[in-house]
C-alpha cells in the first residue's frame, strides 16, 4: 500500500529533488531503505505523516522519525497549508 523503495529507485531522475514517503493508514514505509536511496543521490526527504499518528517503527512514533515531517499532503484532508 505504500511507496516501494525498489520503485523509487528507478524512478530518480536528474531532475529528482526529494521523495516524499505517506505513511498511509497507519502502516509505516520502509524508512531505512528510503533513507538510503536519498543519501545515495542526495534527496530530500519529506514525510507525509498525517495517517502515522499512532504508527511505531523500533518502538518510536512514526511522526518522530526524520527531520522534516508534515500534517498532510493528499487531497483527503480539508485543510489548507500556507
Amino acid at each position: 500500500m505504500n511507496i516501494d523503495p525498489d520503485d523509487i529507485e528507478r524512478k530518480i531522475t536528474s531532475r529528482t529533488r526529494a521523495i516524499v514517503p505517506v505513511h498511509f493508514a497507519g502502516r509505516p514505509c520502509a524508512m531505512d531503505a528510503i533513507m538510503a536511496i536519498a543519501n545515495k543521490h542526495d534527496l530530500t526527504v519529506i514525510e507525509d505523516c498525517a495517517h502515522a499518528i499512532e504508527t511505531q517503527v523500533q518502538g518510536k512514533k512514526g511522526r518522530h522519525l526524520r527531520r522534516l515531517r508534515l500534517p498532510e499532503l493528499l487531497c483527503d484532508k480539508k485543510y489548507h497549508h500556507g
